[in-house]
């Protein structure tokens, strides 16, 4: 840890961090199930602990985010946004079947009668609710880091003109040193580094179930070494197909991984062998900071 400069009024990390060549494969943060729910007041930095959502909410909430493995809870909201109700998702991000679950409720007191885990597990019982549509997630929580503001809400913009009431704006996704970032679901398809201009190829490749490497993070129902693994097979075998290979095994000795895959279409094996080391340069984390660090980067080893 260095001392560094002081942080201008107008310094974003995520600018910063972009110029030091930090990688952005690698870095979706691990979820496997999604809560997205809609809150159209302010949001602070801490924004759900924060929100004037009654505690008693909170505490059901907070309970099921404990009981479900790898979960995450977003708030989400549409500035333009009129209609009567509050919106609430359920994503189930995996590389077989992903799914989102879609309700409408009245107040908040609704919530009590989902039994959330069970949603996220495939109950039948909630199979009504499915949704065939795609949920698209920008991180525009300025609060959190300013960097989320400047780039997350142009972003929110352009997309929405594309695709309408299918994108919202949500809370903070992990990273924003990477901004803007977005995740769509319920494939867990995260990326960073996001500008305006980028939308349109984004979401045509999306059309066609492709992933646009130049902005990809990882998919988030992967351990972050996976998905630098991952990237790399993508790029060595020029395959962008969204559901193309299946993780087979990782092995891990120290700081170094191998990770077996296994492609869909045809069922070939695949090896990737990767080192994690820390970076030679260093960022700041958020726009805030006053300190840099060094971060771990995935490197790719010959076969």
């Amino acid at each position: 840890m260095t001392n560094s400069p002081a942080v201008r009024p107008d310094f974003y990390c995520c600018e910063y961090s972009e110029q030091a060549g930090e990688q952005l494969f690698g870095t979706a943060t691990r979820v496997n199930v999604w809560l997205a729910l809609e809150y159209t007041r302010p949001w602070n930095s801490d924004a759900f602990a924060s929100s004037d959502i009654p505690e008693h909410i909170k505490k059901v909430l907070d309970g099921h985010l404990a009981a479900i493995p790898q979960s995450r809870l977003q708030l989400i909201r549409q500035p333009a946004r009129a209609a009567a109700g509050i919106m609430f998702f359920v994503a189930v991000s995996r590389e077989v079947n992903p799914v989102l679950y879609k309700f409408q409720l009245d107040s908040y007191d609704d919530l009590l009668a989902l039994d959330i885990p069970k949603i996220a597990s495939g109950d039948p019982a909630y199979a009504q609710y499915l949704s065939p549509d795609p949920l698209f997630l920008v991180c525009a929580n300025g609060k959190k880091d300013i960097s989320c503001a400047k780039y997350g809400r142009p972003v929110y913009d352009a997309m929405s003109q594309a695709v309408g009431e299918g994108v919202w704006q949500c809370t903070h996704l992990g990273g924003h040193r990477f901004a803007g970032t977005s995740v769509f679901l319920p494939y867990g398809l995260c990326y960073g580094r996001i500008k305006a201009g980028d939308v349109a190829a984004l979401l045509t490749d999306f059309q066609q179930q492709q992933i646009a490497l130049d902005h990809y993070r990882g998919l988030s129902y992967y351990d972050e070494p996976v998905q630098a693994a991952d990237y790399y097979l993508r790029r060595q075998t020029g395959n962008r197909t969204l559901a193309a290979f299946r993780l087979v095994s990782m092995r891990q000795d120290g700081e170094r991984w191998s990770i077996q895959w296994q492609a869909s279409q045809d069922g070939q094996r695949y090896e990737i062998q990767i080192r994690q080391a820390l970076s030679p340069f260093e960022i700041y984390k958020n726009s805030a900071e006053r300190e840099t660090t060094r971060v771990p980067q995935y490197h790719l080893l010959a076969p």
